[in-house]
């Protein structure tokens, strides 16, 4: 069964608008005694008998149910938390906008604003790591300064 067939039960015929469009039409009579009628045409086109579909509506029907889940809200929530860093990060130094044409360019450009970006994230660690390796020696040496 065709995703016209399952959204427009009544005689159709199909015709390839665009690329990636088809425009469904069924003839007046039959489309003015469908019971499906309110479900398929918006209200402001209850006079028109046609529809218009893309190629990938079962894809975005699937995605839509996807996107309602509790797991992808979690995961999207993380997501977004992470890459909005990195994109700021990115803004501040100075990687808003590409700078060079040409794909390979800009490719170079993108890796460069990577590598810099995981460079500053792993001196922001090393420094965290020396940070609480000089704050135990610090504590150590106090205790061994301390008279027993």
């Amino acid at each position: 069964m065709t995703v016209a067939q399952e959204l427009v039960p009544c005689k159709t015929q199909g015709e390839m608008l665009k690329e990636n469009t088809f425009k469904y039409k069924a003839s007046q009579k039959d489309c003015r005694i469908c019971s499906r009628k309110a479900v398929c045409l918006p209200p402001s086109q209850e006079k028109r008998h046609c529809i218009k579909l893309s190629v990938y509506y079962a894809e975005f029907e699937r995605a839509r149910d996807l996107n309602k889940t509790l797991a992808y809200c979690e995961a999207i929530r993380k997501r977004q938390s992470i890459i909005e860093g990195v994109f700021a990060c990115q803004d501040r130094l100075g990687w808003a906008r590409c700078k060079l044409r040409g794909l390979w360019k800009v490719d170079c450009e993108g890796f460069l604003a990577s590598l810099a970006h995981n460079i500053l994230k792993a001196l922001r660690k090393l420094r965290t790591r020396v940070d609480t390796l000089v704050s135990v020696a610090r504590q150590r040496m106090e205790m061994e300064m301390l008279p027993t």
